[in-house]
């Protein structure tokens, strides 16, 4: 809750740091990436999904690639809406009922795989809110789990536990949770439009 609006004179990253992280830690950060392809390109999206074993094996030229493109979407946002007025908002695509499973995981679970859980519960909600169809929400599933991520909420984890944390998350304003909701490959929507009969379907499903 504590953060800067002020902006870097520049940025540098070493792609070889990649080469150091365990696998875990490594598809935590491309539940980010993947993030990026829903919510702005999906012509990106397509790329992460021919790239798949490029990307694992770390081939530089599709790495920077990535990186590249990534920076590119979220420096367009933030230039946008630099404070976080309205637009920003997108870029917590997966984070609403992500960081309510990382939360209530007492943080066994990396934030970038609870995002993965987060993105594939966003995509059934925005199904069932009538956003989204069902094979764009399977494309996004799919991807995910391609890529070794989770795609459903572990078992073991209390509801309940996940929706008091809903609750608080910095997106929820005068009790109402914005949800970032996919409409299609490449577009989302921020609502707080959704039934809490629809949210605990989804934390129930599996």
């Amino acid at each position: 809750m504590v953060g800067t609006f002020y902006q870097p004179k520049s940025v540098y990253i070493d792609t070889d740091v990649l080469r150091s992280l365990p696998e875990s830690e490594l598809q935590g950060g491309l539940a980010e990436v993947i993030k990026y392809g829903v919510i702005a390109d999906q012509e990106f999206f397509h790329f992460l999904r021919q790239h798949r074993q490029d990307i694992f094996s770390l081939q530089e030229e599709i790495i920077s690639q990535m990186i590249a493109r990534c920076c590119e979407i979220k420096a367009r946002v933030v230039e946008q809406d630099e404070r976080e007025g309205g637009l920003r908002r997108i870029l917590n695509f997966g984070h609403t009922i992500g960081h309510a499973v990382e939360a209530a995981s007492n943080f066994q679970i990396i934030h970038g795989l609870a995002v993965a859980i987060g993105m594939c519960a966003a995509a059934d909600l925005a199904v069932r809110t009538g956003l989204l169809g069902k094979d764009e929400a399977r494309e996004i599933r799919d991807l995910i789990a391609a890529y070794g991520m989770p795609t459903t909420i572990p078992p073991e984890l209390g509801r309940e536990e996940i929706k008091k944390f809903l609750l608080t998350d910095k997106k929820t304003v005068g009790g109402r949770v914005f949800f970032v909701l996919p409409t299609g490959i490449g577009e989302v929507v921020v609502t707080d439009q959704v039934r809490p009969a629809d949210v605990d379907a989804v934390l129930n499903s599996d």
